[in-house]
């Protein structure tokens, strides 16, 4: 094998990619077939390419990665790819549209959480001091406020839903009122459907698993009425770890301590349980759009080599993917790439379609941790290099198809 590339330069990340060789021939996830457990294409030879010598398509070299910030923490995207709200380390952060070339400063606290409306005109930043505060895009004026809140939604593009305790509010941005709506709704806000009248919502539990927390209960909460409806009980001795819910809200996958951690996910609103895999599952469980597919990893402990799997629930097959020392896993917009990051000197790609990845910087002193997707682009990927207690985050364009080999 050739030998490894240079380490970055302090300006852009190096990109190098891997071809599987000799391995089975492009196999779609969805079409997967035979055992439950689809074996992970062999990677054996390995060829290592450098950025110049990934093609599109159309045969134009890869453009080098943009840097977008320096001294950041993460970053959201709006729908056009082009609008993106950046989170300084520390307080404050910035609006940036691409389109019109414009940086506004957002003067907010610590942030936790933040939602675009739809159309993009307006963009909701909660802070830790439990503020809320909406801008108009792209001159970032300040729209309305909101104190006590947390829990963002959108449900129209002049109406955001929060959470403030344990009752649900609405904002109405052509006023600037805010207004109680419905019943209690206490706990974590785990969906909430297009409309905002449907909740799932998570008790928490009395112990953590280290950086774990736990959850004892999960309801779905109809605002109007007040009616709700217990979809998973626990305790706090077994309760529910790292819950997360579908896009469409029909279904919600976890963690459970007993008996060995194992994955599982349950239907809403019936709350039928479905084992995954028995055993040793870690954090993160991520969706892909259609949620459909679920994306998750096993291994001895956050920091060690894990097996990367998808479960795909329209086929019912479980699809081990390959195996990585990555700590943090999303799916690419289309759900056909995946993204691990943390825990290594490089961030890695693989296409589930055609098999093969692509690892996203190097060097023995880097680290790649925070990731952000563009909506409906799965071409590109926002991520961020570590340097000190920030990161400074580069917007980097991936192939549209495998690398060619070298000799």
């Amino acid at each position: 094998m050739p030998a490894p590339p240079a380490p970055p330069t302090a300006t852009a990340p190096a990109v190098v990619a891997t071809t599987v060789t000799g391995a089975e021939p492009a196999v779609d996830p969805h079409a997967a077939s035979g055992t439950d457990t689809a074996p992970a294409a062999p990677l054996g030879d390995q060829t290592v390419v450098t950025a110049e010598q990934i093609v599109f398509n159309d045969q134009k070299p890869v453009s080098r990665p943009s840097l977008l910030a320096v001294g950041a923490v993460g970053a959201s995207v709006a729908a056009d790819g082009t609008t993106l709200f950046i989170v300084h380390s520390g307080r404050g952060a910035r609006l940036v549209s691409e389109r019109h070339r414009v940086g506004v400063p957002i003067k907010v606290g610590y942030v936790t959480s933040s939602a675009w409306s739809p159309g993009y005109q307006h963009l909701a930043v909660a802070t830790e001091r439990g503020a809320i505060t909406v801008v108009s895009v792209p001159d970032g004026k300040v729209v309305a406020t909101a104190t006590g809140g947390v829990d963002p939604h959108f449900i129209s593009p002049t109406l955001l839903t929060y959470r403030s305790g344990c009752h649900a509010w609405r904002l109405d941005l052509t006023t600037g009122k805010s207004f109680a709506h419905g019943k209690k709704a206490c706990g974590r806000v785990l969906h909430v459907d297009k409309a905002g009248e449907h909740w799932l919502v998570a008790t928490r539990g009395r112990y953590r698993f280290g950086v774990y927390l736990t959850y004892r209960e999960i309801r779905q909460v109809a605002l109007k009425t007040g009616r709700e409806r217990v979809v998973l009980k626990g305790t706090d001795e077994n309760p529910f770890v790292v819950p997360v819910a579908a896009p469409d809200g029909k279904r919600i996958c976890f963690l459970r301590r007993d008996p060995a951690f194992g994955v599982y996910c349950a239907q809403v609103p019936s709350g039928r349980i479905t084992e995954v895999f028995p055993r040793d599952g870690l954090r993160p469980l991520t969706f892909d759009d259609s949620g459909q597919r679920l994306l998750f990893t096993v291994g001895d402990n956050d920091h060690a080599l894990r097996t990367v799997y998808v479960m795909d629930f329209k086929r019912g097959k479980r699809i081990e993917l390959l195996e990585a020392k990555r700590e943090w896993w999303r799916f690419l917009p289309g759900g056909n790439r995946i993204v691990g990051h943390g825990g290594g000197n490089s961030a890695l790609v693989f296409d589930l379609q055609g098999r093969w990845k692509l690892e996203i910087g190097g060097g023995p002193a880097t680290e790649w941790e925070g990731m952000t997707t563009i909506p409906g682009n799965p071409n590109e990927v926002i991520l961020g290099r570590e340097r000190g207690a920030t990161r400074d985050l580069y917007r980097i364009r991936l192939p549209q198809s495998a690398p060619p080999a070298t000799p």
